[in-house]
């Protein structure tokens, strides 16, 4: 799938990323994008999203109530997006979206460009730059201001959604996620295990009180 969105973007035809910005950010955003609701946005935003239902990590992490159509953004030498925070509601054709959770997913070798960190400033995460490898994704609170370094060399390709949680509450996601990954970790060695129902029981049960639905 990655080769694929890399070689259909790579002559795709994008308009100044400005058009889907408002606010203060955009006054601080300087990138391209596939335009949003073109035929191969759409299909490609299908294609990303058909991948991710089935990615157990992704599920897991962010309990997707609503996902956002995903945004193709490419920035060039000199094009960055300044520090910012994403609005709180999205305004979709698919209806309003709460942010409670931005994905990046990056679509270019870390190796073919300079400078294009993903840099988030949090007061609970701290401060981070994240650069990752082609294919790999990165999902942070909408809430934390961030910003993309300037590029000052070769091409970065990202695509980028938002996730409205069954959880609204990052800590009660996080304690979820743990669960999750307990659980599969126990499934491997036992599936039977009486420890095993006790941490799904758990789970469950925090899931039942926290859920927002």
């Amino acid at each position: 799938m990655l080769k694929e969105l890399q070689t259909r973007l790579a002559t795709a035809e994008f308009v100044d990323g400005r058009i889907t910005a408002s606010g203060n950010a955009r006054i601080v955003k300087n990138n391209t994008q596939l335009a949003p609701g073109s035929a191969l946005a759409d299909e490609l935003g299908e294609a990303v999203l058909k991948h991710l239902r089935n990615v157990h990590d992704f599920v897991g992490a962010t309990l997707p109530q609503r996902v956002s159509r995903p945004m193709f953004s490419a920035y060039t030498q000199g094009m960055e997006y300044g520090l910012h925070v994403d609005s709180g509601v999205l305004q979709t054709r698919q209806g309003p979206i709460r942010s409670d959770i931005a994905m990046t997913i990056f679509l270019s070798p870390p190796e073919s460009y300079e400078g294009g960190e993903l840099q988030i400033e949090d007061i609970g995460l701290g401060n981070h730059r994240i650069k990752l490898a082609a294919g790999s994704a990165f999902a942070y609170p909408a809430t934390s201001l961030h910003r993309v370094a300037p590029v000052t060399k070769g091409r970065r390709l990202a695509c980028v959604l938002w996730i409205q949680s069954q959880i609204r509450d990052p800590g009660q996601r996080r304690i979820l996620a743990d669960l999750d990954a307990a659980a599969n970790k126990l499934r491997e060695h036992d599936p039977n295990s009486q420890e095993l129902k006790l941490v799904l029981a758990s789970y469950h049960n925090l899931l039942r009180l926290w859920a927002d639905t």
